[in-house]
């Protein structure tokens, strides 16, 4: 019925010769059977699509609100289409997008995966993606690109783990306690001579990005990378499908690693037993735990539902807590990609949702977050340009706590890929000096970003009215500044700290709340590190 009626309104077009607001489409088609009344909406930005098709993987934010997104674009062509890498940047938000011109490699395929800004640095970033280095080879190799933001130039460096046919890049992180030091997750293939098969196995490097050399960590798993996360502990948590001999297996894999060290971590109970299941990103919360999402189905068979776990690495013990599987007609292929915490403790995470309505399929930009309690499903518009087919890939939270996600659309009649980008309207989180949840202890957030140069941003939440100090201190433990002495109410708070007139090291700060030699009172201290 919906295609008899889009036929209708494009032969309308053609007797006025001129465009029809798509809003009359919009108004004379049945919504959808997802159900996101009440939640904050989301709303669609435009976004440059420079060839016939085009998409973005990843999205990052610095501390000043700068943007950069990364994706691939393709010219199609009769003999080959070509696929290119694709770098849109903005400084502001209100700014529209910039594609930039990356270096001409002389390779006929990329694709870009990850991109991170570099802590310390005025606006650097790093690109992760894989490329082909011969056209009539199949496998693929990773590289590094750096942007020097100052300059308007880039470095390319390649990289790969010994024996390996091709490479996966899943995630990367930089090192909180060495900010030249970057790692990055993903999958090493290797041949299986006796299964006579590609196994993947699983692989991470440590790339110093100043020196620009690398060592592919002792990993021994079979299996592939999708997350990693810095611990407390100074390891990394890496996650993923497992593999056995050649086939994935119906359980995650979950490993803690570091130089010379390989953890195997319990896997969490599945949802539904028979079912395959594995992790695909995580997020650090403040006390530590990892927050990961995940999907599920049956094994063999192509229905997918969400899950989502809350894990203590220290006493490795999992919380389950079921996101949304919003398709009234049970017809789910439904999964989530990425996930980020905000500054007021919200939990993002973006996907895509498959449902069947009027005989038709449709998939569509998911997003859901979670609030420590429940997952909530938050709207996205029906329709890009007529169409009913998109899917996000990537977000990334601003200091702000605004969600920027990012993926693929495609327009009304059309397989042709269009980038996608969303934001949210309504800057949830902190406003101001409060925000409306209403904490329940005394916390000491981890500063903002950090390192940091020269300002950094230290948040913490008051359950209860009293006097407050945060001071902070220097590594011989002389007080630095005093950026807090009064009374204040219950509620959540961010306090700014410049250390421009400080030299680059280690620093600490200290809150006190309350009476501290009763229950009734905090006192906690973090370091944070200035990096000039």
């Amino acid at each position: 019925m919906k295609t008899i009626i889009y036929c209708l309104y494009r032969f309308l077009e053609s007797l006025t010769g001129r465009s029809l607001p798509l809003i009359i489409f919009f108004f004379i088609t049945s919504s959808s059977p997802v159900q996101t009344l009440g939640q904050e909406p989301f709303l669609m930005e435009k976004s440059p699509a420079p060839f016939d098709q085009s998409n973005l993987q990843d999205i990052d934010a610095d501390p000043h609100g700068r943007l950069v997104a990364v994706g691939q674009q393709r010219e199609l062509v009769i003999g080959g289409s070509p696929q290119y890498p694709l770098v849109m940047i903005k400084d502001q938000t209100q700014d529209p997008w910039t594609v930039l011109d990356p270096p001409n490699f002389g390779w006929t395929w990329y694709e870009l995966m990850l991109v991170k800004f570099i802590p310390g640095t005025d606006g650097d970033f790093i690109v992760i993606g894989e490329y082909l280095p011969d056209p009539l080879l199949a496998y693929a190799k990773g590289f590094l690109l750096r942007y020097y933001r100052n300059t308007g130039t880039w470095e390319i460096h390649s990289f790969e783990a010994p024996g390996a046919l091709y490479h996966y890049i899943g995630d990367a992180v930089f090192d909180p306690n060495d900010p030249a030091r970057f790692l990055i997750a993903g999958t090493r293939g290797i041949f299986n001579p006796i299964e006579l098969c590609y196994e993947n196995n699983t692989m991470v490097v440590d790339f110093n990005i100043n020196t620009y050399t690398y060592t592919v960590l002792p990993t021994t798993q079979k299996g592939a990378l999708w997350a990693i996360e810095p611990l407390p502990n100074g390891n990394f948590l890496c996650a993923g499908p497992a593999v056995a001999n050649c086939d994935y297996v119906p359980y995650p894999l979950i490993i803690e690693v570091e130089l010379g060290v390989e953890i195997i971590h319990p896997n969490p109970a599945p949802a539904t037993a028979g079912y395959f299941y594995d992790i695909t990103a995580m997020t650090v919360l403040d006390n530590g735990d990892i927050f990961m999402v995940a999907h599920e189905s049956p094994f063999g068979g192509s229905k997918f539902n969400t899950l989502s776990y809350r894990y203590n690495p220290v006493t490795q013990a999992y919380t389950f807590y079921k996101p949304l599987d919003p398709d009234s007609t049970e017809n789910f292929l439904n999964q989530l990609w990425d996930i980020e915490v905000t500054r007021s403790g919200l939990i993002y995470a973006v996907g895509r949702v498959h449902y069947v309505f009027n005989e038709l399929h449709y998939r569509r930009g998911m997003i859901q977050s979670f609030d420590g309690e429940s997952w909530k499903l938050h709207p996205v518009p029906e329709t890009f340009d007529g169409g009913h087919y998109s899917e996000l890939w990537g977000l990334t939270c601003l200091t702000d706590s605004r969600i920027y996600a990012v993926g693929l659309f495609r327009p009304v009649g059309s397989y042709d890929r269009r980038t996608l980008v969303m934001h949210n309207d309504i800057v949830s989180g902190i406003s101001g000096e409060e925000n409306s949840f209403s904490p329940t202890q005394f916390t000491l957030y981890q500063n903002y970003p950090n390192p940091f140069n020269p300002i950094t941003v230290i948040r913490f939440q008051l359950p209860m009215t009293g006097k407050v100090t945060l001071k902070v201190y220097d590594i011989a433990g002389t007080e630095i500044a005093t950026l807090v002495d009064e009374e204040r109410t219950a509620g959540n708070y961010e306090v700014s700290f410049n250390g421009s007139s400080l030299s680059s090291g280690t620093y600490f700060y200290r809150l006190s709340a309350g009476n501290p030699s009763t229950d009734q009172g905090f006192v906690e201290t973090r370091k944070m590190i200035l990096l000039k």
